[in-house]
């Protein structure tokens, strides 16, 4: 049974902050200030997972969630062939740390974790002591470095312009070294439209279109939505 048919006057509430309340404080013309809108809401959550995840369920249906997630990530990693081991990896949207934690455990070389907003960095640094984290916006500022892994997942829907898009898909193909792999984890793009203020379910070829010189693998289910691995081609040698 959904959550909203089991906590109706949650519902209602939930309609109401984001539909009334969060609409006119974060909402504008061409987007929405998304900085400080996940300045709030990560600081309001913590290093809970009701802050990158779904607000309106509990922590308990939220960490479920997020195990089922860490199981559909390792499972494409390993249909994909991707070792992390010993690989640079960045994570675009990195909130509360949850990938940060998977790529430790997965033994990478380096970890940057860039974010939107730096409100849980000082927990992150203190827990993470060898990774680094850097307050970035993927769709305005120019990323830099060279990653044989980027990861960008539950992230790529809180971009809702098609101009902010390109930026942030620019920046995945200048920093991922040749032969790397671009991990993209969004929902379902049977619900493609601009929805709410700060969702916009993106459909793959909107995605595909803006990685020339990439290589799609399988997807697969994810969450709601699914999980994408692109392969950066290798430029061909001299003929």
């Amino acid at each position: 049974m959904p959550w909203f048919v089991r906590r109706p006057f949650q519902a209602v509430g939930r309609a109401v902050q984001l539909l009334i309340v969060q609409r006119h404080k974060y909402a504008r013309a061409a987007g929405y200030d998304a900085e400080q809108y996940w300045h709030d809401r990560l600081g309001r959550h913590g290093r809970s997972l009701r802050g990158p995840g779904r607000e309106a369920r509990s922590e308990a249906e939220n960490i479920a969630d997020y195990a089922a997630a860490a199981d559909g990530f390792r499972e494409c990693c390993r249909e994909e062939g991707l070792d992390l081991r010993g690989a640079a990896v960045l994570d675009i949207g990195c909130a509360n740390g949850f990938y940060a934690g998977l790529c430790r455990d997965a033994g990478v070389r380096s970890y940057s974790g860039v974010d939107i907003t730096d409100v849980l960095f000082p927990d992150l640094a203190g827990q993470f002591r060898r990774f680094r984290f850097l307050k970035r916006d993927v769709t305005s500022d120019r990323l830099e470095g060279v990653f044989d892994v980027v990861l960008m997942i539950d992230v790529v829907e809180h971009i809702v312009t098609e101009q902010q898009l390109d930026v942030a898909m620019e920046n995945v193909r200048r920093v991922l070294t040749s032969g790397g792999v671009f991990v993209l984890g969004m929902p379902s793009g049977k619900r493609w439209a601009r929805w709410l203020f700060h969702v916009h379910c993106w459909r793959e070829a909107d995605i595909t279109r803006r990685l020339p010189g990439f290589t799609a693998g399988g997807s697969r289910p994810f969450r709601d939505g699914r999980i994408f691995a692109f392969r950066k081609h290798a430029p061909e040698g001299p003929t």
